[in-house]
């Protein structure tokens, strides 16, 4: 059976789920190390497609661009999560020329004043992309909530037109080798995301065994843990298709719960047995 039917069986397959219990762990463990390594390379793919060129023509083009409308002669300093500058009043970033859009409502892109006491609605007031106070940053996220970023874990660091003009100036002739650097960070990260699953079933396991006494099994520990390396495809899935479609929906307190109702509704449906003859598998 090839990986595409494996993964489609394990989100909904009853006999498949019947061969899975016959078989030994490593057999489940082999195939979510295949899903795993197919997924990461799907996601890798995709936003690599999206961020990489953006990422390049960000550091490649629009450097100079940043460096321009940088403020000449304004120094800020960041020191201890707290934000300071040589010049009193509100410092304007504008956005460059070539990053405004006719008709679109922000003008600039940062407006900093270690003095203000920013909230959410000067987002807007201030026509600004970010807006910056002492000890806090406000920007503008996908589905327009307004995220409020402290600045108290930000390294000590010391921002003017110097600093920007070295940053992108040393940057830049190694963007060739950040960018495949990149998509092999991105590859590494979505595998690793991916493994956590293993220590998620430690505690997933005791589900898969309250699942399957409803359904008329009796699986082990063991034997439960082996079914949840298949009910968590459905459960990963999910998260990953709304990571790049609804990633609103993360915002949900509810979310951390959702995947564990998956995997168990995943189970209910696919774990089959005789009720009057139930089988004991893996005790």
């Amino acid at each position: 059976m090839n990986l595409i039917k494996e993964i489609e069986h394990s989100v909904f397959g009853p006999e498949y789920y019947a061969q899975v219990l016959e078989r030994p762990l490593s057999f489940s463990v082999r195939y979510y190390l295949a899903f795993a390594l197919l997924l990461a390379l799907v996601m890798t793919a995709v936003l690599s497609f999206a961020l990489v060129p953006q990422l390049y023509v960000l550091l490649d083009r629009y450097g100079g661009d940043i460096v321009s409308v940088f403020p000449e002669g304004v120094t800020l300093t960041v020191k201890d999560g707290i934000l300071s500058s040589n010049k009193k009043g509100t410092i304007v970033v504008p956005l460059p020329e070539s990053r405004k859009v006719a008709g679109e409502e922000f003008m600039n892109l940062a407006v900093i004043n270690p003095a203000a006491d920013f909230k959410a609605d000067d987002l807007l007031k201030q026509k600004a992309l970010i807006v910056i106070d002492k000890d806090e940053m406000l920007y503008q996220s996908e589905g327009e909530r307004v995220v409020v970023q402290s600045l108290k874990h930000t390294p000590d660091v010391v921002i003017s037109r110097a600093s920007v003009t070295e940053f992108f100036s040393q940057i830049r002739p190694m963007i060739k080798v950040l960018m495949p650097l990149m998509v092999i960070v991105i590859f590494v990260l979505f595998l690793a995301v991916l493994a956590l699953n293993f220590v998620y079933l430690l505690f997933g396991a005791l589900l898969i065994m309250l699942v399957s006494r409803w359904r008329g099994l009796r699986l082990g520990y063991r034997k439960a843990y082996q079914v949840g390396l298949h009910t968590v495809t459905a459960s990963v899935l999910f998260e990953y298709l709304t990571f790049m479609f609804w990633p609103s929906f993360w915002n949900n307190p509810y979310f951390v719960v959702i995947p564990s109702l998956i995997v168990m509704t995943v189970a209910w449906l696919n774990l089959r047995s005789p009720h009057e003859n139930p089988v004991v598998a893996g005790e």
